[in-house]
């Protein structure tokens, strides 16, 4: 079950968390945080204010993993919040 992954990756021992803001060419309303647990080996994305995409678009998840970019997800917006 999603909700029990996030809460499990949330709630870890080890979970740390990165607050996110938007960046000077982004949108100003932006906002977010990342959470991960290296011992689960996983990570919880929470943004929002991220302006609406059409339909055929979607916004993309990277990370970055000894400096080399790695596709993690596709993410569509539910409103203006994405988890």
């Amino acid at each position: 079950d999603r909700a029990e992954e996030i809460a499990a990756v949330v709630t870890a021992t080890d979970a740390e968390r990165l607050s996110l803001a938007a960046t000077d060419d982004g949108p100003a309303s932006a906002s977010g945080s990342v959470v991960w647990s290296a011992s689960l080996g996983g990570a919880v994305v929470t943004l929002d204010g991220l302006p609406a995409l059409g339909d055929d678009r979607a916004y993309a998840l990277w990370f970055i993993v000894d400096g080399t970019p790695q596709p993690a997800a596709l993410l569509a917006a539910d409103g203006d919040r994405v988890v």
